[in-house]
């Protein structure tokens, strides 16, 4: 279940590094000596224009080379090098079918993208403008329509909408298949293609083509917003607290503390139980992951990333003091929630500190660094993989709930727990009747997965 994903209205992606700029660290003669890079080497050289300067031949080899370099060095998987050559020789002759016809710099970026194109999705090069986005997308306010989308199987799809945001308002949904914009087809497009072709001027329209899952399809304009996005919401329902987060960003943790310091002054006193809802979360910092984390547990370890270099693994523990001590926790998650929310979601959940509740979660366990390149573009290579304290991995499997709630549209699965309900036995709850959270609301009063099972099914 590894898919690409790219941020549309760019959003916070998960957990990313970014490394100092990378240099030209081997000369024309070392490079000559390793005979992967010399093969790619020679069977490129027809596809050049020999008509430019040879400095910028040598630039673009000592790049490729660079490059290269660093993804059989770090990638989180042992690679074999013949593949990763083979796929930049490949996208070089899609490139350029006629010979002597094309700049060093044309070549430079296909065969990076070719050979990035043999990893895994999240693997790629990044445009100048795609790596100026990541650089500021933490900070809380993008421009866009506000959905996460990912490259499926060929088709975007989208990962999450975003609150409030253009995309969640005009009804766009987890699962959705994006088919045309404007009109234009964007089958056999990049990932980054597709997503130019959504961006654009802020209160200017775009019209997107949707395929739901159940096959339905269905056409929407929306208008392109400058989006502030505030990660934390909370508010009381029916006598428990609820706090939702949308993204994990800079202001993440902060406004989780003092959205349950609110909560306590609401409450007056009485006991505070609270619902922490995940679902549609893409992620965002892996560090506001770990603090939300850290603010309902004392001790022990949260996550891990782990990737062939042992010395660049690293572990994150809670620190003492939990500020929810004594209070009930319920964390829901859904095929949307993915990256940060995962890590908050098992490391409660390993803990016996929360009760996981919903759908199996996205399963996007991987941790991004990102090589900037001399020309402002940059590489962004999956170098570590989350381990939740167990030891596990949810990449690729997802986070499963403790109690799964079955909604509309879906059928108990090979899989399942017995901790499973259909969602039409839960109250439903607020203006938009959320029979998920009247579950969880329900489960937090009866005190036990057990009283709480035995409650929804009489």
């Amino acid at each position: 279940m590894t898919r690409g994903q790219l941020v549309l209205a760019v959003v916070v992606v998960a957990a990313v590094i970014i490394l100092p700029r990378l240099f030209f660290d081997r000369d024309t003669a070392q490079m000559r000596d390793d005979p992967a890079l010399a093969g790619f080497f020679e069977s490129v050289a027809p596809y050049l224009d020999r008509e430019q300067p040879a400095t910028r031949v040598m630039d673009f080899e000592r790049l490729f080379a660079a490059v290269y370099a660093r993804v059989m060095e770090h990638y989180v998987d042992q690679l074999d090098e013949a593949v990763l050559i083979d796929g930049a020789i490949s996208a070089v002759m899609d490139l350029s079918p006629i010979p002597e016809a094309e700049s060093a710099e044309h070549l430079s970026h296909a065969a990076i993208e070719g050979m990035m194109a043999t990893l895994d999705p999240h693997s790629k090069l990044l445009s100048a403008e795609a790596f100026r986005d990541i650089k500021v997308q933490s900070k809380g306010q993008f421009a866009g329509l506000g959905m996460e989308v990912t490259m499926d199987g060929g088709l975007v799809k989208v990962v999450s909408p975003i609150d409030g945001t253009p995309a969640q308002k005009a009804g766009v949904r987890t699962g959705d298949v994006i088919t045309h914009v404007d009109g234009e087809s964007l089958r056999g497009l990049e990932l980054s293609e597709a997503v130019a072709r959504m961006r654009g001027k802020s209160g200017t329209k775009v019209a997107i083509d949707l395929r739901r899952q159940n096959g339905k399809t269905l056409g929407l304009t929306l208008s392109r917003e400058t989006i502030r996005v505030r990660p934390v919401r909370s508010r009381v329902e029916e006598g428990i607290g609820y706090v939702r987060i949308t993204a994990f960003n800079e202001q993440t943790a902060d406004q989780l503390r003092q959205g349950i310091a609110d909560l306590g002054r609401q409450l007056a006193g009485k006991r505070l139980d609270l619902v922490l809802d995940l679902r549609s979360n893409p992620g965002g910092l892996r560090s506001q992951a770990v603090s939300v984390a850290d603010t309902f547990l004392a001790e022990g370890p949260i996550v891990s990333t782990v990737g062939r270099i042992e010395k660049l693994n690293q572990r994150f523990e809670a620190k003492p003091g939990d500020i929810g001590e004594g209070m009930a926790l319920v964390v829901l998650i859904d095929a949307g929630s993915a990256s940060a929310s995962e890590v908050v979601a098992s490391a409660l959940q390993y803990h016996g500190r929360a009760v996981v509740m919903g759908a199996r979660s996205y399963g996007k366990g991987t941790v991004q660094t990102i090589i900037p390149l001399p020309n402002d573009m940059a590489v962004r290579l999956s170098t570590h993989r989350y381990h939740t304290p167990s030891g596990a991995t949810f990449d690729g499997t997802g986070v499963q709930p403790d109690v799964t709630i079955v909604t509309e549209g879906e059928e108990y699965k090979a899989g399942w727990s017995e901790h499973a309900l259909d969602a039409a036995n839960c109250p439903p709850v607020g203006d938009e009747e959320d029979r998920v959270l009247g579950c969880a609301i329900a489960l937090l009063r009866a005190g036990s997965i057990e009283s709480f099972l035995a409650g929804m099914r009489r």
